[in-house]
């Protein structure tokens, strides 16, 4: 793989920025169309990244999780246009606390 490919999924407000930046945009209007996406995209084997909007996290679970330990692509959750519901964050949390061994982003976050 010579280059770094990068999509993202999620509504077309969130996606808009991303263009200016090279990512492969995939509106998704609702959660069953979001699915098929994810499908294909992970099916290609020719992307490095794809970054999910929080809104798809729970329809998305289970194949994300699926893929989890594939070194590509790497998922990676942000927030839309609403805000973020925490998903990213709590991902982020659990993979740190595998491999340290302990919660250090919320010993961190107490301090």
């Amino acid at each position: 793989m010579d280059t770094c490919r990068m999509a993202i999924i999620g509504d077309e407000e969130t996606l808009l920025p991303f263009l200016a930046l090279g990512v492969e945009v995939h509106p998704a209007s609702d959660e069953k169309e979001a699915e098929r996406i994810f499908a294909r995209l992970t099916k290609s084997k020719e992307l490095t990244v794809i970054f999910i909007t929080e809104r798809f996290y729970p329809t998305l679970k289970e194949e994300i999780d699926r893929i989890a330990y594939e070194p590509l692509p790497s998922v990676v959750l942000i927030p839309d246009v609403s805000g973020s519901r925490g998903f990213g964050l709590a991902n982020i949390r659990a993979t740190v606390k595998k491999a340290a061994g302990r919660d250090i982003i919320g010993e961190a976050k107490e301090e």
